[in-house]
């Protein structure tokens, strides 16, 4: 087995991966040439410099990050090797996140993955799981499974849920509509629907699973409940 510290180098090496950034900048540059009056090669080159840029600004914040996490846990350096079939994809991604709240998931995770003291066993589905959600699906995530507990066997209110997200202005009170008030308008019909389609991509991804619906198919109330794969995906974030 190769020795721990390798990990470094391999975050090294899949920081400076470039293969996706020259098919976006080829495709960017043919989009770009007929605009700019310039030969296809040219605009692929003036796309290239751009794309580098942008996704060298967003490592070194994820760089950042992540030593920053590891200092404070007092590490010097990795206690578990991470294999490369997923560091090399967990690096790839996490560098081209934009989102901080998502930045803070993907710098954990690695760190996780290092750190011989988590009990986490990292899992490539982790991986594909993160690219798949928006901000709002992993706040949504982390409060169902943070009122799901340990034990997790009822669910929780899905309104209680969104209630949560208003109270910590991540949700607009005029965007959750109170169904049982009003369950013969077409508004509560849509309901909310930034906060149903986060729920049915969790549920897609096998994060969540709803345990019972409550009320008429226009204006009842999921009860979601956290998955194992779900649970399983915060701990490996947890900090």
């Amino acid at each position: 087995m190769s020795d721990p510290c390798d990990c470094f180098e391999i975050v090294n090496n899949g920081l400076k991966c470039t293969t996706k950034a020259l098919e976006c900048a080829q495709a960017l540059g043919h989009f770009l040439a007929p605009i700019i009056m310039e030969p296809a090669e040219m605009a692929a080159g003036i796309a290239y410099d751009f794309l580098r840029q942008f996704r060298w600004e967003l490592q070194q914040k994820y760089i950042q990050r992540v030593e920053k996490i590891i200092g404070e846990r007092g590490l010097t350096s990795p206690t578990r090797r991470v294999p490369l079939n997923i560091a090399i994809p967990l690096l790839q991604a996490a560098s081209m996140e934009e989102d901080d709240l998502l930045r803070e998931m993907w710098a954990r995770l690695l760190v996780n993955a290092m750190d011989a003291d988590r009990n986490v066993e990292m899992r490539r589905a982790f991986i594909d799981i993160l690219e798949s959600l928006t901000s709002l699906d992993a706040q949504i995530l982390e409060k169902i499974s943070s009122a799901c507990g340990d034990d997790a066997q009822e669910g929780v209110n899905s309104e209680e849920i969104a209630a949560q997200l208003v109270s910590e202005g991540i949700l607009q009170e005029d965007e959750v509509i109170d169904a049982a008030a009003d369950a013969d308008s077409a508004k509560a019909k849509r309901r909310n629907d930034a906060f149903a389609i986060s729920l049915l991509n969790l549920q897609r991804l096998g994060c969540i699973r709803d345990e019972a619906y409550l009320g008429s198919n226009d204006g009842g109330v999921t009860i979601p409940n956290i998955t194992p794969l779900g649970a399983a995906l915060i701990a490996a974030c947890a900090e």
